[in-house]
C-alpha cells in the first residue's frame, strides 16, 4: 500500500487558541510569511495566463523566501560582461581580477583596443629577484602595461556594473542598466501548509492525478506511458522510499512531454492544476537553487490563485 498523507492535513487551519477549525478554507488574517518575486520589468499584476508553461513546475506564479534570489531575476536580460566559476571559495575580487586580465588581452601596451579580439598576455612577471633577459623583461613590461590600462578601464566602469553570485553559482559581472523590481507578498502560513511538497515522497492521490493527466491530455492514447509513470511513482526505491513529486514530474516530462519544461501546451497544465486543486492544494513548494547545482539554496513556491495573491501583494 503506497504511503499516504490525509489530505485534510493540508486543509486544516487553527484558531488563535490552537484548536483546529477543521474547515476547508483557512483564516487569511492569521500569521503570515514574507515571500518575494523578481521580474525583469515592473509588473502590475502577476497573472497566471502570462506565466511560462516551460517553467520548472509549469505555469504559475513563482515566489521565494529569499529576497536576494528574487533580486537575481530583476536583472534577467541585463548584459553579462563576464562569468567566473570560482568554486565555493571564490570571491568577488577573484572575479574582478580575472575580468581585468581578460580585458587586458584586448588592449595593447598603450591602452588601445586590439583588432580581432586581441591577443593573450605573455604570462611573464618580473619580480626583480634576478636579472632577466631583455626579451623577458620586455614581455613582462608589456603585460604589466596592458594590465595597468585594463585596471584603469575597470576603475572607470565599476560604478556602472555589479559583481555578485548568480543563482546558478557563478560569479558574474553585469551592467546595472536593465533592472526590474522585487515584489513582496505577505502569504498566510496556512496557505503554505496547503502546498504540495515536491521533495517529499509522492502520495497515492497525487500519483493518480499525474496518471489521469497523462491520459486526459492524450485522449487515452498514452495509457502505456501513464502506466509506466504510475508504476514508477508507486514503487519504493532500494532505500525503501517512494519517489518525490519532483522526480515523478520530471519522469513524465522526459517520457512523453505532457508536463513541465517540455510541455508547450496549456491542456496538460490545466488538467494537472485541476486535479491538485481538487485535493486541496494551492500550489507547489520545492527546494530552490538545486536544479542547476551550486546556486543559492532557498525555499520556493509556485501558486495558482492569482486573485488571492493580488490581495496579498505589499509592493
Amino acid at each position: 500500500m503506497i504511503f499516504t498523507v490525509p489530505i485534510h492535513e493540508y486543509n486544516r487551519c487553527h484558531e488563535p487558541g490552537g484548536r483546529p477549525t477543521g474547515g476547508r478554507f483557512c483564516d487569511e488574517d492569521g500569521e503570515t510569511e514574507t515571500l518575494y518575486r523578481g521580474d525583469g520589468q515592473n509588473v502590475g499584476t502577476h497573472a497566471l495566463a502570462k506565466s511560462d508553461v516551460s517553467a520548472l513546475f509549469g505555469a504559475g506564479i513563482y515566489l521565494t523566501n529569499n529576497r536576494r534570489v528574487a533580486g537575481d531575476y530583476t536583472v534577467k536580460g541585463a548584459t553579462t560582461l563576464f562569468r567566473y566559476d570560482a568554486g565555493k571559495r571564490g570571491t568577488k575580487q577573484d572575479a574582478i581580477n580575472a575580468y581585468i586580465r581578460s580585458l587586458a588581452t584586448t588592449l595593447d601596451a598603450n591602452g588601445n583596443d586590439l583588432p580581432f579580439g586581441g591577443t593573450r598576455l605573455h604570462g611573464f612577471t618580473y619580480t626583480g629577484d634576478s636579472a632577466p633577459s631583455a626579451a623577458f623583461k620586455a614581455k613582462a613590461d608589456e603585460d604589466a602595461a596592458r594590465i595597468k590600462h585594463a585596471t584603469a578601464r575597470w576603475e572607470a566602469m565599476k560604478n556602472t556594473v555589479e559583481v555578485r553570485k548568480s543563482i546558478d553559482g557563478l560569479i558574474v559581472i553585469r551592467d546595472k542598466a536593465a533592472r526590474g523590481a522585487v515584489s513582496t507578498y505577505q502569504i498566510p502560513k496556512a496557505w503554505l501548509k496547503q502546498t504540495l511538497d515536491a521533495e517529499a515522497e509522492i502520495t497515492e492521490p497525487v500519483a493518480a492525478v499525474v496518471y489521469d493527466t497523462i491520459k486526459a491530455v492524450n485522449e487515452g492514447y498514452r495509457t502505456q506511458q501513464a502506466d509506466d509513470v504510475y508504476r514508477f511513482a508507486t514503487t519504493k526505491n532500494e532505500d525503501g522510499y517512494y519517489p518525490s513529486f519532483r522526480a515523478v514530474y520530471r519522469r513524465a516530462s522526459a517520457m512523453i512531454g505532457v508536463m513541465g519544461y517540455q510541455f508547450n501546451e496549456e491542456a496538460g497544465q490545466l488538467a494537472l492544476r485541476k486535479g491538485l486543486k481538487a485535493l486541496g492544494y494551492k500550489g507547489i513548494r520545492y527546494a530552490g537553487g538545486v536544479t542547476l547545482g551550486g546556486g543559492t539554496k532557498h525555499e520556493a513556491y509556485v501558486f495558482w490563485d492569482e486573485q488571492g495573491l493580488k490581495k496579498r501583494r505589499q509592493q
